[in-house]
């Protein structure tokens, strides 16, 4: 996907490390294949049988997959994407990785906070601010990040502000949010802030890259956005 193409590209900056990348399509994702970098192409892993291409013995995850979209998609569809996804995946991680696996990190968002009706709109949101999820995505990610927390395994959860770049899709929340404003639509009229908090691609890859290497960590939750607001 697009924040996991921005890690791999990342990593690979780091002359000792060596990727796996996986994905349904992660050979036409990649564009560039280097040579510390092992494609483990048209893996499912919506699917325990599909999970058992994976290689063991890692080192560390970073689980980027996820159904994200802004709008369009039933709960049903989110927590299959979201939430089973992310136990199989841990569950095949732990069978076959649990001796040698030093850091999990879990790609979440912004959206397991919101913000709750009468919260005060000029405080900003924090790792322990309240949950109030609007929506199902923010949901769906919330759970997952439950289940992870409760896995055993060693981990860190990035919860994500608005991810943009040059590649991003069509459907993202920033492109959708864009066309909206642009067409008036009555969403962006009412009650709306008109400020969000985001963060660029690659910034945002080279910070989980962090996240999953650093010997030591002081929390386990972390927000991740650029400095500022976008308007």
């Amino acid at each position: 996907g697009f924040v996991g193409r921005a890690v791999v590209r990342s990593l690979l900056a780091d002359a000792d490390i060596e990727v796996v990348a996986t994905g349904r399509g992660a050979s036409a994702a990649i564009a560039a294949p280097a040579a510390r970098l092992a494609i483990v192409d048209g893996v499912d892993l919506s699917n325990s049988e599909s999970l058992r291409r994976l290689p063991g013995d890692l080192t560390h995850v970073i689980h980027a997959a996820a159904l994200a979209r802004f709008e369009g998609s039933s709960p049903a569809a989110l927590h299959a994407a979201n939430v089973q996804v992310t136990e199989l995946l841990m569950r095949r991680v732990a069978e076959t990785s649990g001796h040698s696996l030093q850091r999990f990190v879990y790609v979440s968002t912004f959206g397991v906070h919101d913000r709750p009706r009468f919260y005060d709109r000029s405080r900003p949101i924090t790792e322990t601010s309240p949950y109030a999820a609007t929506s199902d995505y923010g949901r769906s990610k919330r759970e997952a990040e439950r289940l992870v927390r409760l896995s055993g395994l060693p981990h860190a959860i990035a919860r994500l502000s608005w991810i943009y770049g040059s590649d991003m899709r069509r459907g993202s929340h920033i492109r959708v949010l864009h066309n909206m404003a642009r067409t008036g639509h009555p969403v962006t009229r009412i009650d709306f802030p008109g400020r969000v908090s985001v963060g660029y691609v690659d910034d945002v890859a080279q910070a989980l890259g962090r996240l999953a290497l650093a010997p030591e960590l002081e929390h386990h939750t972390f927000l991740v956005a650029q400095i500022g607001r976008a308007h």
